[in-house]
């Protein structure tokens, strides 16, 4: 049999009116008022046959004409099989809690608030504040076999766009999957040896393709780039200063660890004890370019002041071009000597401690040259003799000695003899080598005779041997070191 169910005020009235004053008694009537009325305060009083949830407005003053409720008592919606606690009982401000069966659970205060439960919003959806903390250590921990913690974009399902972070081999992992499913081929992971992170490596095809680590950051692969995308310069140190910068709008702006000036560029370090240090301009290049190096010393030539370059082609022309008036210098610092070759072959040398010249084949001088200085120790006279061999012009020298013995120095010459008196000339031996050539001229009333001193053998038609008189010209062409030939006006 089902009782008629009344409210806690409504319980206390009753009680107050079925038992009046009444002093004759062991128990009084007030004695059974008072314990009624402490049970009324203390049960917990329930509404039943509703067919929907409570209001704000059922209230202690039972403002929505459902009775009066107080904190604590119960609610049962039959219709919809669910039942609500007051969690206050505030006028016109009543809060009530589901606490329907099954553990379905349907929000009906908005978001939750500190000291209440978390209420489900939807069939996938857990409802609470502005955030939700899961607390413990500060840990959320989703304890599986193969943990799996999604997130989906914010965008149309259409996209297909999930993300699925996991521990794999102890490694954990994000990745990119559709909304069937399938993950992609690229995907972020963590690695680790116990406690330690190892490194963040980002996979292409299943394959690490880049790697960063505590000390490292590797690539493989594929091309690679390091490169700021905003008007920044990037730079690149060691022991906390820069050594490498590339400027934001320009190449490499800078070596070494000074803050502006480029003082020097180092291939290769102390630790490069063996093999080679090598610096390449465009190696395994697809196309046809120019190469080229370009110095800049002033401000006069700001573009380049002197410049390697190597142009494109098989047969293309390398070209190192000096500007400016000053002097184009090639030299060696120490004794080695400085070699001008074709076809790898030393085709001018320019000895490192005597600083002669040999020409390895002849010298073919096709036009004038103006020449100063000596060559071969034959004074070539001043600044401005033109010769088209050089032993076209012969310089002129005068001598009035009457008995003369010509030095290698002579050779090249023409002795001009001005002496009035007979002159003798002796030709000694070794002292010339052949082709050089000595011209003499009986310029004075002294006639000039040619003597062979020891070891030489002077030639000439029936044995001529002085010139005819004065003007008269007579040449020594040496055949070798021990003889020469006498040709001219002799007699």
């Amino acid at each position: 049999m089902t009782m008629p169910i009344v409210s806690r005020t409504q319980f206390q009235t009753n009680t107050d009116t079925l038992y009046p004053d009444n002093t004759t008694g062991e128990i009084s009537p007030a004695d059974l008022r008072a314990q009624m009325d402490n049970i009324a305060d203390s049960a917990v009083f329930r509404g039943i046959g509703f067919a929907a949830a409570p209001t704000a407005n059922d209230d202690s003053s039972g403002n929505n004409g459902n009775g009066e409720f107080n904190i604590g008592d119960i609610w049962v919606d039959e219709t919809n099989d669910n039942a609500y606690v007051c969690l206050d009982d505030t006028d016109l401000a009543a809060v009530w809690a589901l606490i329907g069966g099954g553990l379905v659970i349907t929000s009906q205060i908005g978001n939750a608030t500190a000291g209440q439960l978390a209420t489900w919003g939807s069939a996938t959806e857990i409802r609470g504040d502005d955030e939700l903390t899961w607390n413990g250590n500060t840990r959320l921990a989703i304890a599986t076999d193969a943990p799996v913690f999604e997130l989906r974009d914010n965008d149309a399902a259409a996209d297909n766009q999930r993300w699925l972070t996991w521990v794999d081999s102890s490694n954990l992992k994000v990745q990119a999957f559709t909304d069937a499913g399938v993950g992609g081929d690229d995907y972020i992971q963590l690695t680790r040896t116990g406690n330690v992170v190892d490194s963040l490596d980002f996979l292409t095809g299943g394959s690490v393709g880049t790697s960063l680590s505590a000390n490292g950051l590797d690539f493989t692969g594929a091309a690679s780039t390091i490169q700021t995308t905003d008007s920044e310069t990037l730079s690149f140190g060691t022991n906390g200063v820069d050594r490498l910068t590339f400027g934001a709008n320009t190449y490499v702006s800078q070596f070494s660890g000074l803050a502006a000036n480029l003082v020097g560029v180092q291939v290769g370090d102390s630790s490069l004890t063996t093999g080679n240090a090598e610096l390449h301009l465009g190696v395994g290049r697809t196309g046809d370019g120019v190469s080229r190096i370009e110095l800049v010393g002033d401000t006069t030539y700001s573009t380049y002041g002197l410049r390697l370059q190597r142009a494109a082609g098989e047969n293309a022309v390398s070209v190192l071009n000096h500007r400016g008036t000053g002097n184009l210098l090639l030299q060696t610092v120490d004794a080695g000597s400085l070699v001008l070759g074709t076809a790898n072959t030393p085709a001018v040398t320019i000895d490192g401690a005597t600083q002669v010249v040999t020409i390895a084949e002849t010298l073919d001088v096709s036009n004038n040259i103006t020449v100063g200085g000596t060559v071969d120790g034959r004074d070539l006279a001043t600044d401005g003799t033109k010769l088209d061999t050089l032993n076209k012009y012969l310089p002129i020298e005068s001598d009035a000695s009457a008995a003369y013995v010509p030095s290698a120095t002579d050779a090249g010459k023409w002795k001009r003899m001005t002496s009035g008196s007979a002159i003798t000339v002796t030709i000694n031996d070794a002292v010339f080598s052949a082709e050089d050539e000595i011209v003499f001229e009986q310029a004075g009333a002294g006639v000039i005779t040619f003597s062979a001193g020891v070891g030489f053998d002077i030639r000439s038609r029936d044995g001529a041997l002085a010139t005819a008189g004065q003007y008269a010209v007579a040449s020594l062409k040496f055949i070798s070191s021990s003889e020469a030939v006498l040709i001219g006006d002799i007699v």
